[in-house]
């Protein structure tokens, strides 16, 4: 894996857009709830954040009580859904297929240059996640809307830029978390490690995909430009790196019955939860139920580090005693977080090798069947 060198952008004028995406997992699937993109090109007339609100609909159907828990409340006297949240207080819910078209038509807008965005060649999408990228191309596509060509020109992810750059630099940052202020707006905030040792730097931003931006901007100690980042670090939209991507989401999806494993050894032995560090939740409704974000945490960092369900199997049926190093988890923490997380740590690494070692006992058992 490296950076783009071929099939590059052209140079012209692009613009950038940050990306974030809300999601919770659902039985055997991951199900988007919001997208949120931040523009910081626009001018200071306009503004520079677009948030997509859907109502879900597999959770419509047949999952009530996520939406409940995830905020979603339905108004009996005006006959329609609303989200309560702490970000934004109140808003109303269109089902998903409204809110997607909404939030398509105003790209198409962007690309057209109207809302201050002037001429351009087409937008580039940031991601933090390859798995938040494989989720919206998934969304657009079941609604039947293809931009991925015409509108958007070039796609990159964060996670896929300092998996990169690893071997030459330790770059490591904390997923972006909404802080409450008294008297003040919140505020969504990460903390930027350029490399082992070094102090954290805090990254402070009014929303989430705006806080992305600048962790990125702060990984490239520059402002992510054309000649120093969207040439090297952004593919095109048909380039073979975006579909080395999106398997991730596939990688995810198939640790599932891992994941729920995970959560509910956590939840029935009464480990403590901690999360910091690569355990860190993703969003205010994931922090919610630590247990599952621990478990679901743990699984991401799996992916990234090329843990998938066959390197798993095949290191544990080569040798029964073998146990994910805990350096796995803890390699991109703080000594003091190192502590704090050690416990749980060393119970995931326990449950994963449990969980092996009774699968294969069990397809033993079936074949001897």
């Amino acid at each position: 894996m490296e950076n783009n060198t071929t099939h590059q952008l052209p140079q012209y004028r692009y613009i950038l857009v940050s990306v974030s995406v809300d999601t919770v997992p659902v039985e055997s699937q991951i199900v988007v709830w919001q997208i949120s993109v931040h523009i910081p090109s626009l001018p200071d007339n306009e503004d520079p954040d677009y948030e997509c609100l859907m109502l879900p609909q597999t959770l419509q159907n047949t999952h009530p009580k996520v939406l409940t828990d995830l905020g979603f409340v339905y108004d009996k006297k005006q006959m329609r859904f609303y989200h309560q949240g702490a970000e934004f207080g109140r808003r109303k819910a269109d089902p998903e297929d409204v809110s997607i078209e909404k939030f398509i038509n105003y790209l198409i807008e962007i690309r057209s240059g109207l809302h201050g965005a002037g001429f351009n060649n087409g937008l580039v999408l940031l991601f933090e996640t390859a798995e938040d990228l494989a989720l919206v191309q998934q969304l657009f596509y079941r609604h039947r809307h293809d931009i991925f060509l015409d509108v958007v020109k070039g796609i990159t992810c964060l996670e896929h830029y300092l998996r990169i750059m690893r071997p030459a630099r330790s770059v490591t940052y904390s997923w972006p978390s909404y802080q409450y202020r008294l008297g003040e707006t919140g505020r969504w905030s990460s903390n930027v490690s350029n490399k082992p040792g070094s102090a954290l730097l805090r990254i402070e931003a009014e929303t989430k995909p705006e806080c992305i931006y600048n962790i990125c901007q702060t990984v490239l100690n520059t402002p992510p430009v054309l000649n120093q980042f969207m040439m090297w670090d952004i593919y095109l939209v048909n380039h073979n790196e975006i579909n080395n991507m999106v398997s991730t989401l596939q990688y995810i999806l198939e640790l599932l019955p891992l994941q729920n494993h995970i959560d509910h050894q956590l939840f029935m032995n009464r480990i403590p939860i901690v999360l910091e560090g690569i355990y860190s939740a993703r969003s205010e409704a994931e922090a919610a139920w630590p247990h599952k974000a621990c478990a679901r945490q743990t699984i991401r960092r799996l992916v990234f580090l090329g843990f998938t369900w066959n390197v798993l199997k095949k290191c544990f049926e080569a040798d029964p005693t073998y146990e994910i190093p805990d350096i796995v988890f803890l390699q991109d923490m703080s000594e003091a977080q190192r502590l704090r997380v050690h416990r749980q740590t060393d119970h995931i690494r326990h449950s994963i090798k449990q969980y092996f070692l009774n699968s294969k006992d069990t397809n033993v058992l079936e074949n001897s069947i």
